[in-house]
């Protein structure tokens, strides 16, 4: 699978996104590159299936465009990931669909989880957030990062909490890749 990372920087209002940098289809290992879609002022980090990453990037500019939120974006996404063929299941309790995907959607100044049942989770400044198979250690790794007393800047908890990921995770891999979302 992935990791794929969001941090907000209270001071300066800047979000920095952050991924891996490979894609795993049962034994194959495939550098794809980063797995975030930028479509200004948005972006969307994407794990799970290659074919979503594939279908997101394609359609862009429909996801993002004239935007007014997260629960909307959550709709469009569903919406075509179902035309598309994707199939669901259920949570054994008449629960919501899930897809599979985990995503981050970003802009500069504020971050959400997406979640593969198309919850929506407002993600708090100052914290590193992550999805995909890596997501524990890069969590653990941006948490301890920030409370470290050593004051990193936010890009540096992204990079570092995005590499140790893939050092320890065995489906994440390639580079480390980061960047800034600014207004």
């Amino acid at each position: 699978m992935s990791v794929i990372a969001a941090m907000t920087c209270s001071a300066t209002g800047a979000t920095w996104i952050g991924s891996d940098t490979l894609m795993c289809s049962a034994t194959l290992r495939q550098i794809v590159g980063p797995k975030w879609i930028r479509h200004s002022p948005w972006a969307l980090g994407v794990a799970g299936h290659l074919r979503a990453l594939n279908l997101f990037q394609h359609n862009a500019a429909e996801l993002l465009g004239n935007l007014d939120g997260p629960f909307e974006f959550a709709g469009r996404a569903r919406e075509l990931l179902k035309a598309d063929g994707f199939t669901t299941e259920t949570n054994g309790n008449g629960g919501p669909i899930v897809y599979g995907q985990m995503l981050i959607l970003a802009r500069p100044g504020a971050v959400w989880a997406i979640a593969a049942d198309f919850s929506v989770m407002s993600l708090a400044p100052d914290r590193l957030w992550a999805e995909g198979s890596g997501r524990e250690l890069a969590v653990g790794a941006g948490h301890a990062l920030v409370n470290s007393g050593f004051h990193l800047a936010a890009d540096d908890v992204v990079r570092r909490a995005v590499e140790t990921a893939i050092a320890y995770e065995t489906s994440c891999g390639g580079e480390a890749w980061v960047d800034r979302l600014t207004a």
